[in-house]
């Protein structure tokens, strides 16, 4: 896990601009502009919230896996998740089903817990994303509820730092 860089751009559109990545995560793939602006958000997050995401790169050989960490995208959803922080996760096809997620997501939740050891994390997920569920369900999250997100239902999940 690596702060994210305006040197990660190459990786990032290629993730962003890949339509299986954003199938589940409102089905828009990104153009350059958008992701440029996406990286820079996640620079940010890390300047104004002291949080954000990572840029994820294999310890061997340094290839780009994804995007991983913890937002405040202030989401008009109800029922609000502003609550506490939101997690998420996107990673290079080719490297699904690896357990790079896994372990990153792992690493990451470590990081939260010394941030936040009384916290709640939450994660929204759409229901047809198996995949995620079964992430999210392996470190610990449990999903609350349904909501309508942008017009579509999406699952929260909920994981409390404190019992996990």
């Amino acid at each position: 896990l690596v702060p994210p860089d305006p040197g990660h751009f190459d990786d990032s559109l290629r993730l962003w601009s890949d339509p299986e990545v954003v199938r589940h995560m409102g089905g828009q793939v990104q153009d350059v502009e958008a992701t440029w602006r996406r990286l820079l958000m996640r620079m940010g997050h890390w300047q104004a919230l002291g949080y954000g995401y990572w840029s994820v790169f294999e310890r061997d050989g340094g290839a780009f896996v994804g995007d991983l960490g913890f937002a405040d995208h202030h989401r008009l959803l109800q029922p609000s998740v502003a609550l506490a922080p939101e997690a998420g996760w996107a990673l290079v096809p080719a490297m699904q089903g690896r357990g790079y997620a896994l372990e990153a997501l792992q690493a990451a939740l470590a990081w939260a817990r010394r941030q936040w050891p009384e916290g709640d994390l939450r994660a929204i997920i759409a229901p047809e994303h198996a995949a995620s569920a079964k992430l999210a369900g392996r470190v610990g999250f449990r999903r609350l509820e349904t909501a309508v997100y942008v017009g579509k239902p999406v699952e929260i999940w909920r994981l409390s730092l404190a019992s996990a």
